[in-house]
């Protein structure tokens, strides 16, 4: 489990172009905590997790929600 989570983790914040330390700050952890998930020594928690896929659910699809509705208009 730990390695799904560490994947998960990691391709989220490159995917937002973010450092270990700009992440920690944006989910309300610290640096170590956002490597202890990266290096597989521990699992984000439930609500933890929840707000990183949210992030990275909210930041993704917004230029394709932009693009759709700029041809409608």
């Amino acid at each position: 489990m730990h390695n799904a989570r560490m994947s998960e983790v990691t391709l989220i914040r490159q995917g937002l172009g973010l450092n270990q330390t700009a992440f920690a700050k944006l989910i309300g952890v610290s640096q170590g905590t956002v490597s202890k998930w990266e290096n597989g020594k521990e699992d984000p928690t439930p609500l933890h997790l929840e707000g990183i896929r949210a992030i990275a659910a909210k930041t993704k699809p917004a230029a394709p929600q932009g693009a759709s509705v700029g041809e409608a208009a």
